[in-house]
């Protein structure tokens, strides 16, 4: 069994990491605009669809926050926040690969707004 002082180091480092989590959710949802005119070529999709897609992003991360946030007291905090961490890599790699205004919808929209609910703890 782990001493008062190991189990101390743990749940210091575990909340260390789960604020740069938050913080990298954050700083991505809140900078995606900056990130409009890249995202509109790469998918091929005009401006206001992005635009739009950013829109439903926000969102969508304002109403699965409490719904993390019931999932996290009923299981832990740590489950929520790796489905978070694997749901926004999720959406990382289908904006870069996904061409198309639905794809950007579905990755962008839905899928980062729904991680970025979660490690907004």
């Amino acid at each position: 069994m782990a001493s008062t002082a190991q189990k101390r180091l743990l749940i210091i480092g575990f909340g260390l990491v789960a604020c740069l989590l938050y913080g990298v959710g954050a700083a991505i949802r809140g900078n995606v605009g900056i990130l409009l005119p890249a995202l509109s070529q790469s998918s091929g999709t005009p401006y206001g669809d992005v635009s739009l897609a950013i829109a439903l992003m926000n969102l969508v991360f304002g109403a699965t926050q409490p719904l993390w946030g019931l999932a996290a007291s009923r299981t832990s905090n740590r489950t929520v926040l790796i489905a978070g961490s694997a749901l926004m890599a999720i959406s990382m790699v289908g904006m870069m690969t996904l061409q198309s205004f639905v794809g950007l919808i579905i990755s962008l929209g839905f899928v980062f707004g729904a991680g970025a609910g979660a490690v907004a703890f």
